[in-house]
Order: C-alpha cells, then structure tokens, then sequence
C-alpha cells in the first residue's frame, strides 16, 4: 500500500510544477498585455 501514497505525491509535484510553468507563462503574456492596453485604457471608451 506504499505504492499509492508515493505516487500520489509525485503527481500532484509534478502538477505543481506544471502550474507553476503555466503560471510563469501567463505573467509574462499578461505583462505584454499590459504594455499594450496600460490599465484604465480598457475602462475608457471615447
């Protein structure tokens, strides 16, 4: 029964790690985002 456990842990590491890739990747999309449209410009409509 130590089998479960341990590859519970490792998958949810390597969720983690994945995430964390996705999280880099949308901060630095988000930031680009933000030199395009700084904030306040999308509230305005003139």
């Amino acid at each position: 029964m130590t089998l479960k456990p341990r590859f519970h842990q490792n998958y949810l590491f390597g969720n983690f790690q994945s995430q964390e890739l996705l999280y880099q990747e949308l901060k630095g999309s988000f930031s680009q985002w933000l030199s395009v449209f700084p904030p306040g410009s999308k509230y305005r409509e003139d």
